[in-house]
């Protein structure tokens, strides 16, 4: 897909959502591709990858799309009010701090120390610093993991 696009199919995304405020008015994915897309949906995740990443593409440049999933399937929507957009924002953290709990854990130590290493590479910091950190986490000195109910609590 060129540029000019992608753009098109971005305004017909955020066309569409305008009709879709608030989270009782998501609309269903598969809605929403065939009308970006313009074509029928045979298979809900292969087929619908092309507008899952037209979404994210929007959301990394401020749009506050949010997305509701469910039994009845769920879907996209704009908040309709500041909670919304700030349940959504709660629900990406949640989901961040379970995967980067789940990787401390597979990495053995604690998600404190492993948040360390990790603000320690974004700033450049490497080295010895970095290099004593996984020695201890390697020969198990670390202080004790976090358990499944404290992970399932971080949404909390």
């Amino acid at each position: 897909m060129d540029t000019a696009e992608r753009e098109i199919r971005k305004s017909r995304c955020l066309a569409r959502l305008a009709r879709h405020i608030g989270q009782e008015r998501a609309i269903g994915m598969d809605v929403l591709y065939e009308y970006v897309f313009g074509k029928t949906v045979r298979h809900k995740i292969n087929d619908t990858r092309q507008l899952r990443t037209l979404i994210t593409s929007l959301r990394r440049e401020g749009v506050p799309i949010a997305s509701v999933s469910d039994r009845s399937g769920g879907g996209y929507y704009l908040p309709a009010a500041g909670s919304e957009q700030v349940d959504q924002v709660r629900r990406y953290k949640s989901r961040g701090l379970r995967a980067l709990a789940l990787a401390a854990s597979l990495s053995g130590t604690t998600l404190d120390e492993y948040l360390g290493q990790i603000r320690m590479n974004l700033r450049g910091e490497t080295g010895d610093a970095v290099k004593h950190q996984n020695d201890e986490c390697r020969s198990g000195q670390d202080a004790p993991m976090l358990t499944t109910g404290q992970i399932d609590g971080l949404d909390q």
